[in-house]
């Protein structure tokens, strides 16, 4: 099942005050984040524009979307504002410059487990646990990305970012194994941006909705077969993830003549169950309230 997203057009100047409020909720004084800041302030005075320039936008988005999602929430998980800090702050400035073989793409691993639990807890799941801090004293954080409730269950997430297709299926068994030692159910979470486009491109398109279409038919045509044999009975399914830079054309000539294309930034979520787990139709429902409720993706 897909998760269609909401995208809302907002203005450069709305994005730029937003990610400033972002930078100043998490203390940012120094690295990545503060770096897009600077090169979106540049964007309509700078001939050429950089790969640097053009992408910004795309590369900020999800700092803008933490923000978002929990700076109404961030005190229900004492200490995980810092956390979240660190994984805006630290880092490459582009994707396309991590280091698969070394801990460089740390920060963005850890931010899409926070903006995944960010969504589920503002489509009124109750979230209890995020990157090991509990927001319930008494129950001890298990040793995964975060761990919700539904109608009386208790689900584990782990989350997982993949650099190649190469790593799909390994990814998918280590998120597997972890979730089996803990024994509750299990649902594996997987972020494939990085294997739809090539490096220092984006996608260009004439609808944001069509992009995204599109993105998601390839999770399921591409991604999905490749890893089902990593399920096992415990885990309900896997979360398939992809979010990419796009340049949508308006038709609109900008004041040097030239035609104006839009910059957006296109995720799409689809939802996989495993028939042969003991509630197979779970992981639907669940992507179903997820759709209906959680905040979209401009």
């Amino acid at each position: 099942m897909s998760q269609r997203p909401s995208l809302r057009k907002q203005t450069s100047a709305d994005f730029l005050h937003k990610l400033r409020r972002a930078c100043e909720w998490l203390q940012i004084e120094r690295g990545r984040a503060l770096e897009y800041l600077r090169l979106l302030e540049e964007f309509d005075s700078v001939n050429p524009l950089s790969d640097e320039h053009i992408l910004a936008y795309y590369e900020s988005y999800e700092i803008l979307e933490l923000f978002q999602l929990w700076h109404e929430r961030i005190n229900e998980f004492p200490g995980l504002k810092n956390k979240m800090k660190i994984s805006c702050k630290q880092g490459p400035i582009m994707r396309d410059d991590e280091n698969t073989s070394s801990s460089s793409n740390k920060p963005r691993n850890d931010a899409f487990g926070f903006i995944l639990a960010g969504r589920f807890l503002s489509a009124g799941f109750s979230v209890e646990c995020v990157d090991g801090i509990s927001s319930c004293p008494v129950r001890q954080a298990p040793n995964v990305d975060f761990s919700f409730t539904w109608e009386g269950a208790y689900f584990n997430v782990e989350c997982k970012r993949v650099q190649s297709d190469g790593q799909l299926l390994k990814r998918a068994k280590k998120a597997r194994n972890q979730l089996s030692q803990i024994g509750d159910s299990g649902i594996i979470a997987v972020d494939c941006s990085v294997l739809y486009r090539p490096r220092g491109t984006v996608v260009e398109t004439i609808s944001p909705r069509q992009a995204e279409s599109q993105m998601s038919r390839w999770l399921e045509s591409s991604i999905e077969p490749i890893i089902r044999p990593s399920l096992s009975p415990k885990i309900v399914g896997f979360i398939l993830f992809s979010r990419l830079p796009a340049m949508t054309s308006t038709g609109i000539v900008d004041p040097r003549g030239r035609f104006y294309r839009r910059r957006d930034s296109i995720s799409s979520i689809l939802a996989v169950g495993n028939p042969a787990n003991a509630d197979p139709s779970a992981l639907e429902h669940i992507a179903s309230t997820l759709r209906r409720r959680s905040m979209g993706t401009s």
